[in-house]
């Protein structure tokens, strides 16, 4: 009995901070997007600002990614921070699993065949290591996938961005109207007629 009732306590615990987390990251994306409206562009701008960024994020060289993305966003009169925000999808946590993947994809694209491993004896290695034919290879396949993952990521980041910044939207503009209402003293809008 004793322990049943601490393992559903411990449970309870558990789902209680899993609660906690996705309260506090709902809340980082709120301040995000509170502060993205507040500089006056509308939904549309800020998913396209989005959307750049997440396209250099897997198209650009790492380190590089930031200034083209700020630079092109204000050109174009998009959200500059939700470009530059975006672009940190790419970083060291993430490159492992990126590039290899970009590779993958590269080849199976292109028909470009991946080498085998890397062989573990030293002079195995610095003959792969010293050989340009393999690195262009390489280079080759790492590109040609991160641009297609980039142009997937790019798409459905717009979408999703403009998707959540029109209901954010919707609902300040809502939580505006009900406060005017408060302070003119009457009921949520619309229900002045109804006595």
């Amino acid at each position: 009995q004793n322990r049943t009732s601490g393992a559903r306590k411990k449970g309870l615990v558990l789902m209680t901070e899993t609660v906690d987390r996705k309260e506090a990251r709902r809340g980082r994306v709120e301040k995000f997007l509170r502060m993205l409206l507040r500089q006056r562009h509308t939904p549309e701008e800020i998913a396209s600002g989005f959307a750049l960024g997440l396209f250099l994020a897997f198209a650009a060289p790492p380190g590089i990614q930031m200034l083209p993305a700020a630079a092109i966003a204000a050109t174009m009169r998009w959200s500059v921070p939700a470009a530059v925000a975006a672009v940190f999808v790419s970083n060291p946590v993430t490159m492992p699993f990126i590039y290899p993947l970009a590779a993958w994809l590269g080849s199976l694209v292109t028909g470009i065949p991946i080498r085998g491993r890397i062989p573990l004896t030293d002079e195995g290695f610095w003959m792969q290591a010293t050989n340009l034919l393999l690195h262009g290879r390489i280079i080759t396949l790492v590109l040609v996938g991160c641009v297609i993952i980039g142009s997937v990521a790019a798409f459905a980041g717009y979408f999703a961005m403009r998707s959540l910044a029109r209901l954010y939207a919707r609902r300040v503009h809502l939580e505006l109207l009900l406060e005017k209402a408060r302070k003119k003293g009457g009921g949520p809008p619309g229900s002045e007629g109804a006595d």
